[in-house]
This record gives structure tokens, sequence and C-alpha cells, in this order.
């Protein structure tokens, strides 16, 4: 516990200061964890079977032209790109011709690094532009989030005894999951309304953030279920007892996709 408040408290120094200064050096960083997230998937589907040094160079080729190109505005939007999409899936096909033999590059694995690539393009694309949108929406997704994970944790802790999805993450309970959604809403709803100048309908912003509380425990849920798939315990060691990024921002993209939705396709 004593190392994952360390690594918590590191973390962020690290990034508070990029997220107020925002610009080219806050879409860097994005970058680059995209690109850490892009390894670490990969690395986890190599615990199962090694994957091509090419492939994995021109997925990444992918991922960071998306990035780069498909940002450039400060919209809270996504360009999905049929031709970008296309021409990734042409490229990552014409492997098994190259390779020839599915012992070293099958079907899955050009299944697998298509499905991540777009995942990764999405949401780290919506991240690289919500700051610049609205920064409000950057760190309510970011308190929504920390608050929901750590008081699931501490509450699951100390009064923790039914399981929730046991076969996923055995160290989840009913319990935790109830007390981080109650503690989401104590600490959130009051600093929306009063740090961010809420004046719309309290209901709705309780909805909201319910709704946006329980999908950061799905997102942990199926970033889990990968990791159980693979049988591997973290995606990387980028953060002592933390684990890798997507250890960290599994809820995070998650809520991030949410939000997204919400606001330009149901609000």
């Amino acid at each position: 516990m004593k190392q994952r408040v360390i690594s918590a408290i590191i973390a962020s120094i690290l990034i508070t200061p990029i997220i107020l200064i925002g610009g080219n050096l806050y879409k860097a960083g994005v970058l680059i964890l995209g690109v850490i997230g892009l390894y670490e998937l990969i690395k986890a589907k190599e615990n199962e079977k090694k994957i091509p040094l090419f492939m994995k160079f021109l997925t990444l080729c992918f991922l960071v032209f998306y990035l780069l190109n498909n940002t450039m505005n400060n919209d809270f939007e996504v360009i999905l790109s049929v031709k970008y999409f296309l021409l990734l899936m042409v490229a990552l096909l014409i492997g098994l011709i190259i390779y020839k033999d599915e012992n070293k590059y099958s079907i899955k694995d050009v299944s697998y690094l298509f499905l991540i690539n777009i995942f990764l393009s999405i949401s780290f694309g919506l991240l690289m532009t919500i700051r610049e949108f609205n920064i409000y929406y950057l760190i309510m997704i970011l308190l929504i989030t920390i608050t929901s994970d750590t008081f699931a944790l501490v509450t699951g802790s100390l009064i923790g005894k039914h399981k929730f999805c046991p076969e996923i993450s055995p160290n989840k309970t009913v319990e935790g999951f109830i007390g981080g959604l109650v503690f989401c809403l104590i600490i959130c709803v009051p600093t929306y309304i009063t740090i961010f100048n809420y004046d719309g309908n309290i209901f709705l912003l309780i909805l909201l953030i319910s709704i946006l509380s329980i999908i950061s425990t799905i997102g942990d849920l199926v970033f889990s279920a990968i990791k159980r798939n693979f049988k591997i315990k973290d995606y990387g060691k980028i953060m002592p007892g933390h684990g890798g990024v997507l250890d960290r921002m599994d809820s995070f993209l998650f809520v991030l996709l949410a939000l997204y939705i919400i606001i330009n396709y149901i609000g």
C-alpha cells in the first residue's frame, strides 16, 4: 500500500503541470501514453504467442499517424476515417501472405492488432482533444475514476464479504463496488456544483456521475478479463505498486468514451 501511495504522489506531481499547461506538451504526453498502451497490449498477447516485429512496427506507425493527423482541432470529437481503418486492415491482412505460417502470424493476430489499434486510436485521440475542449470534463473524469477506484478498494478491504465477478477480479466485492459509487457521489457532486459552478438539474448530474462511476468499474473488469485471458498480473511495471499505463487508465478510458457518447449522441 505504501508503494502504491508513493507512486500515485509522484505520478500526480508529474501529470498535474502537464494538464494545466496543456497545448503541445499535453498532446505529446498523451501520444507517449498511447504508444506505451499499445506496447502493453501487444506484450500481453505475446505472453501467449509472439507477434512478428514488422507487424508490431506497422501497428505502431498506424497508431502514431492517426493520433498526429486526426487530433489537430480542439473539438471533443473523433474522426472515424474509413480510409484509415481500411488501409490498416489491408496492411495487417497482407502479413498473412508475408509469413504464410499461422504459427508465426494468424488471422487471430490480425483481429487482435486491428481491434486494439481502433480502441487506442479512438480513446487516446479523444484524450488529446478533451483538454482544450473543456478542461472541466477532463478533471471530472479523473475525479470520478480516482474516487470510485480508491473507495472501492478501501471499502472492500474494510467490510467486503461478497465477491463481485470473482472469475475476473477475485479481490472485488459488492460492498467495495457500492462504497466506490457512494463516495464518488459524495465527493464529485458537491465538487462539480461548487468548483465548476454547475447550475443545471442536480438529479441529472447525480445520474450522470452514477453512470460514469459504474462504467469505471466495467472498464476495470474488461481490462482485468484481458489480463486473465493472457494469464498476466499487470500490463507493465512503469508504476511500482500499480502496474502499467493501462492498469491505471483502464477505467479512465472507458469513462472517457462513455462521456463522449453521452455528450455527442445522448445529451
